[in-house]
């Protein structure tokens, strides 16, 4: 009696709805992980802004424009930062770079995170980029 083998396309196709529900999980549980961080951020971030009588909702919005962000530094750091006062892209820009050139001054090691990554509100750089704050602030 001869035993039948199994389909090669058969499990082929096995393999790629496995490999496709792994990468579903693990999709699902980046999202989680990326939300936490960012929640656990924002209430890191309004802890110290609160002595500058600020406070953010958006993470990744309400540091666009620099001026949270600076603000943040000057509370950790207890120095002033200059900043710019209008409200066109090249401001907020300006600001962003303001408080990356002050990071970089202090031997924050910025590793690809640019002024206008922070400014288009990328979410992977601006958790980052508060983390690398974070490190080294705490």
């Amino acid at each position: 009696m001869s035993v039948p083998m199994p389909d090669p396309g058969q499990r082929l196709s096995e393999e790629q709805d496995y490999v496709q529900a792994y990468e579903n999980v693990r999709e699902k549980y980046k999202d989680e992980r990326d939300r936490v961080q960012k929640k656990t951020f924002t209430k890191w971030v309004n802890k110290h802004l609160m002595k500058a009588q600020r406070h953010i909702t958006d993470l990744y919005e309400d540091l666009r424009d620099g001026h949270n962000l600076i603000s943040l530094l000057e509370v950790l750091s207890g120095e002033t930062l200059p900043r710019e006062k209008g409200r066109m892209r090249f401001h907020k820009l300006q600001n962003v770079q303001i408080a990356l050139d002050f990071l970089k001054h202090r031997q924050v090691k910025l590793v690809n995170i640019r002024n206008d990554d922070i400014a288009d509100g990328n979410p992977k750089l601006t958790l980052g980029l508060i983390w690398t704050i974070i490190l080294h602030f705490q």
